[in-house]
């Protein structure tokens, strides 16, 4: 069988099993041209914008299933920009839509966990019938996008200023590539579930600490000399 060296062929051989990777990649190469169409914008134009994506996005998405059915996916990304733009526009005008968010989002945000809650071990106990997760809890989901944005609000609230933060911050992304990849994922599955019977939600959730301070000393440090290759190549561009 012969190696495919065309363009095609070389896409295809790209083997990139995270989609939020790629998309998130589609996102960042986009983001210009979304800035331009929110340059100057007013409230009530994005206001009506999201009304329209709304309709694409959870109408004809999540209840319909034709266009994006589960949110993960770039078109989703896109709607999640505009939301942010939104709530942008209304911390800065101090508007009584941001405010009533602020206030009360931390009980929208545990209401919409409950009532997600409730709704699928209501069906599974009520019904005998087991909902498919990536569909009831998928990013078009209103109830899920309504319990982020109030607990994005509330957050976006508070006034933190903290170097550690900052510091930790810069190695997330570094974090979630390393324990998501589909050659670990079974390996880490099959760790849990052995510390789960042995030790029950405890176990689980000291795993995911250990885990998250293990994988962080490995990402920071690559982050941060990531960062100062891109910044010495910048500099030699604009010379």
């Amino acid at each position: 069988m012969g190696v495919d060296f065309s363009i095609k062929g070389l896409i295809k051989g790209i083997d990139i099993h995270n989609w939020f990777v790629v998309n998130f990649a589609v996102l960042v190469l986009t983001a210009p041209i979304l800035e331009s169409s929110l340059k100057n914008i007013n409230r009530r134009t994005l206001e009506k914008w999201l009304v329209f994506l709304f309709i694409a996005n959870i109408f004809f998405g999540w209840i319909m299933g034709i266009v994006n059915t589960d949110g993960y996916n770039y078109v989703n990304f896109v709607f999640l920009y505009f939301i942010a733009r939104y709530i942008r526009l209304t911390q800065e005008e101090g508007s009584k839509v941001y405010n009533c968010g602020r206030k009360y989002g931390l009980i929208i945000w545990i209401l919409t966990g409950l009532v997600l809650t409730a709704g699928m071990v209501g069906a599974n106990v009520f019904l005998g019938k087991s909902l498919k997760a990536t569909h009831y809890f998928g990013y078009n989901d209103p109830l899920v996008i309504l319990s982020a944005i109030s607990l994005f609000v509330v957050v976006s609230s508070l006034k933190i200023q903290s170097r550690y933060i900052n510091i930790i911050a810069t190695g997330m992304f570094g974090v979630f590539l390393m324990h998501t990849p589909p050659e670990i994922i079974p390996i880490r599955n099959s760790l849990s579930s052995l510390v789960y019977q042995q030790y029950g939600y405890l176990g689980i959730f000291t795993e995911a600490i250990l885990l998250f301070i293990c994988l962080s000393v490995v990402a920071i440090p690559v982050e941060r000399l990531n960062q100062q290759i891109l910044k010495a190549l910048y500099g030699f561009i604009k010379k």
